[in-house]
Parts: structure tokens; sequence; C-alpha cells
């Protein structure tokens, strides 16, 4: 995901500001979150399908080592199964990592001299 580059660029910076990562992860975070959608997903979607060219879908009686969708439409299958989850996942961990008060950077703050 293109949105996320500028925040992990500044993440592996030898010149790391912290007070800017801060701010470039809330940033990050609220570009993530409007893709959570039908229009994005069907936009990603055609997109796949046209280069990955596959109709193929996975269903078992028992599954174990993945989620087992009980949907014959493979669209669906794809949104419910791994797009949601992907974005509800990423947006969470930036905001674990950067948001709570609880968290490496807001205790690195304290260091710096401009905070």
């Amino acid at each position: 995901m293109k949105c996320t580059l500028p925040l992990s660029r500044q993440l592996q910076s030898p010149k790391l500001d912290v007070g800017q990562v801060e701010d470039m992860a809330q940033a990050t975070v609220l570009a993530i979150e409007p893709y959570r959608n039908e229009e994005n997903f069907s936009s990603i979607f055609k997109e796949s399908v046209k280069i990955i060219n596959t109709k193929i879908i996975r269903i078992t009686a028992r599954s174990t080592q993945s989620c087992n969708i009980p949907e014959t439409n493979l669209k669906a299958c794809y949104r419910i199964g791994f797009y949601y989850p992907f974005i509800d996942c990423l947006v969470q961990e930036l905001k674990d990592r950067f948001e709570s008060e609880d968290n490496l950077v807001g205790h690195l703050k304290g260091l710096t001299p401009g905070f």
C-alpha cells in the first residue's frame, strides 16, 4: 500500500523525528481507513483478476489453517477472508504502536529536547 510508504521511510531514516513519526502514523491511519469499503475493494479486485486470472475457490469441510468462508462467490470470499481483515489489522497495529499512551514513541518524546 503506497499510503504507508512515507511512514515506513521515516521509521527507517537515520534522522528519525519522533514527533513527526507520530503525526505521520495518525495521517496514515486516516488515509487507510477509507479503503475499507466495497467500492475500493471492487477496483482492487478487478485489477487483481486481470493480473492473476484465476477463478479457484478453496472450500474445505474442516479448516484448521485458514478461514473457511461459507461463500461461493470468489469476490465475496476474498473481501471477507483477506481484504477487510488486512485493512483492519493494519489500522489496529498502527493505532496500537503509535496512538496509545504507553507507547515507545511517547516515551522517546521525553528524551527529546524539542518536546
